[in-house]
């Protein structure tokens, strides 16, 4: 796959009902446990758009946890923003933010990418 740093920036486009947005999904494919970490595009809440960007960190790169050379697995999802709420509303209970085991129900998967993660800190816009 192609190589990604601590954060990347995804942009794409998509003509959604107004009551739907795009979130990204992230998984570490050499977790056992392979959780779903998910992250709203920007301005998710905003009437749907064409074009969409977001971003999504690969691995804190914090001490004892090497996370470069491991594969990393980034969907695109089209949720009910009602989900997006809930998931988000749940997300500040963690510090690590919104996490789930599975995908959420009612998610569309339109887009799946397999990466392979490399040193470096990414874009600035991801600080």
């Amino acid at each position: 796959g192609s190589l990604v740093r601590r954060c990347e920036v995804f942009t794409g486009t998509a003509s959604l009902p107004a009551e739907k947005s795009i979130v990204l999904t992230m998984r570490n494919l050499s977790d056992r446990e392979k959780v779903f970490w998910l992250e709203p595009v920007q301005g998710w809440e905003a009437a749907s758009g064409a074009t969409w960007r977001g971003w999504q960190f690969f691995g804190s790169g914090s001490p004892g946890v090497e996370v470069v050379g491991k594969y990393f697995e980034v969907r695109v999802l089209v949720m009910d923003r009602a989900a997006i709420v809930a998931g988000e509303a749940a997300a500040t209970t963690s510090d690590l933010g919104w996490s789930e085991p599975q995908l959420p129900d009612g998610a569309q998967q339109v887009a799946t990418m397999t990466f392979l993660r490399a040193a470096g800190p990414g874009p600035a816009e991801c600080t």
